[in-house]
């Protein structure tokens, strides 16, 4: 859910499309990643760096779903 709002904000910004899903997958992959360094950088316990390493695992695999989906897209589209 959260992919969908830097892609909205870059198509509303009159970004082209494929830029627009870059955009989209690396502001989600990179706000896990920060989320992990923030935790284990302020916090004494290395759990707390256990809910953003999950985050960041599954913007992962969902940010490589979602690349390879749009990638079928792009392919179809440029067909037409």
């Amino acid at each position: 859910m959260l992919a969908a709002l830097p892609y909205f904000v870059s198509r509303f910004l009159r970004q082209d499309k494929k830029s627009s899903q870059t955009i989209s997958i690396e502001v989600g992959m990179q706000n896990s990643g920060l989320g992990v360094v923030l935790e284990r950088v302020n916090f004494a316990n290395p759990l707390t760096a256990i809910p953003a390493a999950i985050s960041s695992a599954t913007h992962s695999l969902i940010g490589s779903l979602l690349a390879a989906h749009w990638r079928n897209q792009n392919k179809k589209d440029e067909c037409l």
